[in-house]
């Protein structure tokens, strides 16, 4: 008797398997938190400084890159840990990687951070992680569109897990609820008050049509718009995202006051019923209403929640490598 077997579905179940064992593993490893300031000062003196001006010249020609740069460090840090496993390709012999997960598909800069490794390759080879590269440039991104800076702890290795699978649970979605983002974060070990401080990174940035054409026409499950959304905007956004846009590449800012700018403008919006996504416009409460108001607060307080962000789960001293290409393990 022949059994026949579907290769297709058997690999699907290997890739499963593998990647609840790298959950597992991820669940078990302590948090480190043995990162420094200045790690690099005398391992390699100029990584900061090389970090900082080659995203200043880059943004420079295009200022939608600070955005881009800032995501890519959180959907590395939500996924795993700060390890920059999100710069992986994929590769023979590993489960697809997390850039393969839907809401990976739209992230931006990788170019740049190659550029910026390959940099500092030459100036000090083997020595600067990417994980490192990308919470730097994080940093700098936000300098950059006029936000605050923050010493930023170094000492990150590169990870060598990469799972399309834990980044589509692990990564927040634009339709969740206020408690289905609370329930992320906490899972993440951040507090509701991280969330919504962390949430005011979009004041930069945009997203497609998909992400809020939900709003728009399809409101629970109706053929509404959402009432907390200004109806001015509502019309104004359906001009840009018509209703057959559902599949458009079409990009809206985040922020329509100042899509460039690094403010308090977010929570603005917010009161104003201007959020674009459904999971900004869900956190507006007593919080976001202080944080309108009080731009040092919000400044002070995302720099501390950056840096807290920045330790998830890091890999330090013997754990994970130092990848000569991000996008390679080696």
């Amino acid at each position: 008797m022949r059994v026949k077997i579907r290769f297709g579905k058997k690999m699907q179940r290997a890739w499963l398997v593998k990647a609840v064992v790298m959950v597992v593993a991820w669940l078990q490893v302590p948090l480190v938190r043995s990162l420094e300031i200045g790690f690099y000062a005398t391992r390699c003196p100029a990584a900061e400084r090389i970090v900082s001006r080659l995203v200043h010249l880059a943004s420079r020609h295009d200022p939608t890159l600070p955005a881009a740069l800032l995501r890519l460090h959180y959907h590395d840090c939500f996924v795993g840990g700060c390890d920059a496993s999100v710069l992986l390709d994929s590769a023979p012999g590993y489960p697809p990687p997390e850039k393969m997960a839907l809401s990976n598909r739209s992230l931006r800069g990788f170019n740049m951070v190659d550029m910026i490794k390959r940099v500092l390759e030459a100036v000090c080879p083997g020595t600067v992680s990417c994980a490192d590269i990308l919470a730097l440039s994080a940093r700098d991104a936000v300098v950059l569109a006029g936000g605050p800076s923050w010493k930023v702890p170094t000492g990150r290795r590169d990870g060598r897990l990469s799972s399309a699978v834990l980044a589509r649970i692990s990564i927040p979605r634009p339709q969740f609820s206020a408690v289905q983002l609370k329930k992320n974060f906490l899972w993440h070990g951040m507090s509701t008050a991280e969330m919504i401080v962390l949430s005011g990174a979009h004041t930069i940035g945009s997203a497609h049509c998909v992400s809020f054409w939900d709003r728009l026409y399809h409101h629970n499950f109706t053929n509404g718009t959402d009432p907390s959304m200004a109806s001015y905007h509502a019309e104004q956004l359906k001009k840009i995202c018509p209703i057959s846009s559902y599949k458009s590449k079409q990009r809206v800012p985040l922020d329509p006051i100042t899509p460039f700018k690094f403010d308090n403008m977010y929570y603005k919006n917010l009161n104003m019923g201007l959020g674009l996504l459904a999971s900004d416009q869900v956190i507006h409460d007593k919080l976001t209403s202080v944080l309108s108001s009080n731009s040092t607060l919000w400044e002070r307080s995302f720099c501390k929640a950056m840096v807290h962000l920045g330790n998830l789960n890091v890999k330090t001293g013997s754990r994970g490598e130092i990848r000569r290409n991000c996008r390679r393990r080696n």
